[in-house]
């Protein structure tokens, strides 16, 4: 890529990305150390689940925003929500000012994410669209995963006052809001936004199956990620796992996804969305089916088990890293795909439409996860992964069947 504005501009948007996804990963290590053996396993899920929450029901708004005023004005009043918020997690261990806080940072979360994607969207190439979302996810993914990694040793630094590791992420956010202020460029602001927002401009994209089939199996994937995400960590707190320990099993996890997604992004280029959208979804199904029987085949049936029966065994251990390695297909080839089907002055419509997903599954998927082990015990959690997961295979199986008879339309009008 030659380093032109364009170039530039993607350097600036993956940087700042890689930033603030950096200082939100921070948060998901510590804050279960830091509300540990003060909230039950429900109230956990439902301070978690206030960030996706609001992110849900601010994001179609937002969307709004982004494709009426233009991306990068969108990105910068997230960047620096999401800086303060990150600041306020610190001031208090009350659950229900928690939960507040966590909305507050959801909705700057939604701000980043559906001007990003947009801002994309608007300048890459469809050739090369594929490799841009891509090099986009593994910003995203990687600033997630070294969050992990910064967390879990904060949380060992500073476990006997866990509020630092919040103010140190705070500064550390608004550095990223600087650079993105300073650096990131939209030279065609007026191309790709709207003068008049009516409601056909949402209501053609929610519409929409080709967009509808696209953004459901994000949904699934998701629910997913949010009990992994919050349950996993829950529970390796209250076994008392080292900080550390935690984030190197999560990091080290995402870092065999992360590898993959510039690749996927130009298979996709290549060879075409669907054939690597189904390479991902078969990786999902096999991340969790493997987990699932990991957990059924432990003694204890619990996070502890899990971790022993994989540590025991190298078949099932090389079988969870070549689905992960698998599963890092679908993003690249999805947002593509997203992009792809998108309206020009509907982009940030069509991304907020994608966040909601993101968010209903992010809200859906802790407190699912908090109840079922209440109720009926670990097992019963990644039995209901496996469930989310076949979920998931169906929605891209009537995509595929969709496309097919898309173009045996086509054909025959040719």
């Amino acid at each position: 890529m030659k380093f032109t504005w364009y170039g530039r501009m993607l350097f600036a948007l993956y940087t700042s990305t890689f930033i603030i996804r950096l200082c939100f990963g921070i948060i998901l290590i510590v804050l279960p150390y830091y509300l540990r053996h003060t909230v039950s396993d429900f109230m956990f899920g439902l301070i978690w689940g206030a960030s996706p929450f609001a992110e849900m029901i601010s994001v179609m708004f937002i969307g709004l925003a982004v494709d009426r005023f233009g991306r990068k004005r969108v990105l910068l009043v997230g960047l620096l929500t999401g800086a303060l918020s990150l600041v306020l997690y610190g001031v208090t261990q009350n659950p229900y000012l928690l939960m507040a806080i966590n909305a507050f940072h959801g909705v700057a979360a939604a701000a980043i994410l559906v001007s990003s994607l947009a801002l994309v969207a608007d300048y890459a190439a469809k050739h090369t669209r594929g490799r841009e979302m891509g090099a986009f996810d593994f910003a995203n993914l990687f600033g997630w995963f070294s969050g992990f990694l910064v967390g879990g040793v904060l949380v060992d630094l500073f476990s006997t006052s866990l509020a630092i590791p919040f103010v140190l992420g705070g500064v550390l956010a608004l550095l990223g809001f600087a650079f993105a202020y300073i650096a990131i460029v939209e030279p065609e602001v007026h191309k790709f936004t709207a003068k008049d927002i009516t409601p056909k401009h949402v209501i053609n994209v929610l519409t929409s199956r080709e967009i509808l089939l696209l953004v459901l199996p994000w949904l699934m994937l998701y629910i997913m990620i949010g009990v992994i995400l919050s349950f996993f960590s829950l529970e390796s707190a209250q076994i008392s796992m080292p900080g550390t320990s935690l984030a190197l099993v999560l990091g080290g996890g995402g870092t065999i996804f992360l590898a993959t997604q510039i690749f996927y992004g130009k298979m996709a280029d290549k060879y075409g969305r669907t054939p690597v959208l189904f390479i991902g979804t078969v990786g999902v199904i096999g991340v969790v089916s493997t987990v699932a029987y990991s957990v059924y085949l432990s003694s204890t049936k619990d996070v502890e088990g899990l971790i022993g029966v994989l540590m025991g065994s190298k078949p099932l251990l090389g079988l969870l890293g070549i689905s992960a390695f698998l599963a890092g297909a679908f993003g690249p080839s999805a947002l593509a795909s997203l992009a792809d089907e998108c309206p020009q002055r509907a982009k940030g419509v069509t991304m907020a439409l994608y966040s909601i997903v993101i968010s209903a599954g992010m809200s859906i998927g802790p407190p699912a996860a908090g109840f079922l082990s209440d109720h009926s015990g670990t097992l019963a959690v990644f039995l209901f992964l496996v469930a989310c997961a076949g979920l998931m295979l169906l929605f891209v199986v009537i995509r595929y069947m969709d496309l097919k008879k898309r173009e045996a339309v086509e054909g025959g009008h040719s």
